[in-house]
């Protein structure tokens, strides 16, 4: 015969836990006091290993199955996180590529511009040197009718501002 204690200590439990078992256990399979102490006998003991073993079983099964239902959530939302991974390297790769496009729309209208700035340039030069000519000759001819009105030689400054 056994006590509690040495019951416990042998299944490696607590001895309140012992006595919650041998509670749970029906009126006729329960330990008998002897001197203000339960004595376990064998068939008692054999009882007490076979209900903590149906509990530890349930437990384990519990377990168990909570373990494969976490295993089954681990495997889906690494599934939804490799989707979502190949999702973004597409929608980074469609970027990428639009980026690029934009990129040589910006340098075919930075080379447009630089043409239509030279162009300009060309223009303004021509139409300064058709202006040149009509100038030279509006200047000429003013001189020239000037000097025909006059009919007198061109004189200096300090001449013309003397010689009164």
């Amino acid at each position: 015969m056994k006590t509690v204690q040495k019951l416990a200590d042998e299944l490696g439990v607590t001895r309140q836990r012992v006595q919650q078992v041998l509670q749970a256990l029906p009126k006729e399979k329960q330990a008998k006091k002897e001197k203000g102490r339960l004595q376990i006998t064998e068939q008692v003991e054999a009882d007490i290993r076979a209900f903590m073993s149906r509990k530890d079983g349930a437990k384990a099964s519990k377990q168990a199955i909570k373990s494969d239902l976490l295993a089954n959530l681990l495997k889906e939302n690494n599934a939804n996180l490799k989707d979502e991974n190949e999702f973004l390297k597409e929608q980074i790769k469609d970027l990428q590529y639009k980026l690029s496009q934009e990129q040589n729309l910006v340098s075919q209208q930075h080379k447009l511009l630089d043409q239509e700035q030279q162009l300009h340039l060309v223009d303004q030069k021509r139409i300064t040197q058709l202006n040149k000519p009509e100038t030279d000759n509006q200047n000429t001819k003013t001189q020239t009718d000037n000097h025909q009105q006059d009919g007198q030689p061109k004189r200096g400054f300090f001449e013309r501002l003397f010689s009164k």
